[in-house]
C-alpha cells in the first residue's frame, strides 16, 4: 500500500514536468488514454486499466466536473497501485484500503488544481472546492486535511 507522502511526492513530480494539476492533461502526459463508454459496471463511473495504460469514464460524467475527481482517482490507481491483479487479488480490506487512498490522492490533487488553475480572489474553503467537484459531503474532511496539509 502506499502512503499519501508518496502520493503527494509523486504528483508533485509530474507537475514539475507538466505544469499542470488537471488529470486530464497529466493522462495526457502520461500517454493515458481516455475512454468515455457506456460499458462499466453497474455502479461504476470509472475504471483504471494499467496494462492497457487506459482509464474509462462513465459518458454520461463526459463535460463535468464531478470527472475530473474521477479521472483523478483512477490516474492514481494506474500511477500508484501495481495494475489489475492487484486489485483482483487483493481481499475486502487492502482493496477499500486501495479505494481511499485512490480518493485521497484524487482529492489532494483536485485541490491543487482548484488552487493553481481555479482559485480567484474569492476566499477557499471546503464547501467550495468540493461544490465545484460535485463532490459530497463524506469528502469534506480528506479536503480539510489535503487543504491543511497544502497550505502549512
Amino acid at each position: 500500500m502506499i502512503s499519501l507522502k508518496s502520493v503527494i511526492y509523486d504528483l508533485e513530480d509530474i507537475f514539475s514536468w507538466t505544469g499542470s494539476y488537471d488529470p486530464f492533461e497529466i493522462a495526457h502526459h502520461l500517454d493515458i488514454e481516455l475512454v468515455y463508454t457506456t460499458k462499466l459496471p453497474i455502479g461504476y463511473h470509472g475504471l483504471a486499466v494499467p496494462e492497457l495504460n487506459t482509464i474509462f469514464i462513465a459518458s454520461f460524467l463526459n463535460g463535468s466536473n464531478y470527472s475530473y475527481f474521477v479521472c483523478a482517482h483512477e490516474l492514481i490507481h494506474i500511477t500508484e497501485h501495481d495494475g489489475i491483479n492487484s486489485f483482483y487479488n487483493a481481499n475486502r480490506y487492502s482493496r477499500s484500503k486501495m479505494e481511499y487512498e485512490a480518493d485521497n490522492g484524487a482529492i489532494f490533487l483536485l485541490c491543487k488544481y482548484y488552487l493553481y488553475h481555479v482559485a480567484s480572489d474569492e476566499s477557499v474553503n471546503i464547501c467550495t472546492i468540493a461544490s465545484f467537484f460535485g463532490l459530497e459531503e463524506e469528502f469534506y474532511s480528506d479536503i480539510e486535511k489535503c487543504l491543511r496539509f497544502i497550505i502549512n
